[in-house]
């Protein structure tokens, strides 16, 4: 596993012949030593060696937030996901009202807060769909977002499920499956490269994209975003999300390749929506617009020239899911257990309810009061 910032890139492996191996293959071309390190920038690696895994970690930074932004007598059982919590950007009292200067004080720590978390979630993914929701709210934050964001604090803080990659010693190299392995398949994973794509409405006419990148059992790649374009239907939703997934699974294979693990065959990108993978294989551009099929151009060159192929699965078992919409509890960890390699098989999947289909409760954290006046 490696990461790279600035000129500095930690990398961690199960052996130090896999580690000689990687270096060896970036000398080649680049000059670069290395040494051992403990941690960076708050991230730590964790190597066991019984079961051949390696994990990574960041909680020294969580319980530092844990013990600077929460007070110490508030602690319940924070879970994620939020059944479809609705924030609202936040009014700032007007200047001479006595609460102003405390409001101020709040958006400024829910910012700070904010953006603590968007660091801590390259370690932990799970929550990158909370965090962007309140993100959305940074220029003007109200007292709903502020709990929001302390809510994802301390889930944190009580369920620190990092990212594991490899199990059993079971990898013997990084090569895809021939074919390659559905995901959730019970007995068996796939640990080469392979991507999910999504997309869902939001509050506005501009869609959410999900992406989720797997090498080696674990997750190393995860986008979860607002589209920058309203789309008409959900059709082109879903083209824009492909589209910008395909954007991160070409490069990621070219980094791959320069740490001599070959991507010989195309990176599968699995996705529910069929028309999608239809506008890919056979060139079947929609007219709707230039920038419909401008997106969908990126998809059928990204296919014809052998990088990436568009595979078919079925809407429950889509592990880019929690990157775009909240989900039940129950459906939520399951997707944990795939993306995060947790130990034995997934959870069974629930099957969907006709009668409570699209019938989710919303709810509204738009209170004015302060984090401990809510809990109280």
């Amino acid at each position: 596993m490696m990461a790279v910032h600035v000129d500095d890139g930690p990398g961690v492996a199960s052996s130090q012949r896999m580690v000689d191996f990687i270096v060896g293959g970036i000398q080649v071309q680049y000059e670069c030593t290395c040494g051992r390190w403990k941690k960076v920038l708050g991230f730590r690696f964790v190597v066991n060696d019984n079961d051949g895994t390696v994990a990574m970690s960041c909680e020294t930074v969580i319980e530092e937030m844990a013990e600077k932004f929460l007070p110490g007598q508030l602690r319940y059982d924070a879970k994620l996901p939020l059944r479809d919590v609705v924030l609202e950007s936040g009014e700032v009292p007007p200047v001479g009202h006595p609460e102003r200067e405390a409001y101020l004080q709040m958006q400024t720590e829910t910012r700070s807060i904010l953006g603590l978390l968007l660091w801590v979630a390259i370690a932990y993914p799970q929550i990158m769909f909370a965090v962007n929701k309140g993100c959305g709210h940074m220029a003007n934050p109200s007292y709903g977002v502020n709990a929001f964001a302390k809510h994802t604090i301390l889930n944190l803080s009580q369920n620190p499920t990092p990212v594991t990659w490899g199990r059993n010693k079971k990898i013997k190299n990084l090569v895809l499956s021939s074919p390659t392995i559905p995901p959730f398949t019970n007995g068996a994973k796939e640990y080469g490269l392979h991507y999910a794509a999504d997309a869902s409405p939001s509050d506005t006419a501009k869609g959410i994209t999900g992406g989720v990148g797997m090498l080696a059992g674990g997750t190393i790649d995860t986008v979860s975003q607002r589209q920058h374009l309203a789309s008409p239907d959900t059709h082109a939703a879903e083209l824009a999300a492909a589209g910008t997934v395909m954007h991160r699974i070409i490069p990621m294979r070219g980094v791959l390749q320069e740490a001599r693990i070959p991507q010989v065959a195309p990176t599968p990108c699995w996705m529910d929506s069929a028309s999608t993978i239809f506008v890919a294989e056979n060139r079947a551009a929609p007219k709707k617009s230039a920038w419909t099929r401008r997106k969908a151009e990126v998809l059928t060159e990204a296919y014809e020239h052998g990088e990436v192929s568009p595979e078919k699965l079925e809407d429950p078992e889509n592990f880019a899911d929690p990157q775009t919409k909240y989900l039940t509890h129950k459906v939520w960890r399951r997707h944990l257990h795939y993306t995060h390699n947790l130990e034995g098989d997934a959870p069974e999947r629930d099957e969907p309810n006709k009668k409570n289909k699209g019938k989710i409760a919303a709810t509204t954290w738009t209170t004015n009061e302060p984090w401990g006046a809510q809990l109280d």
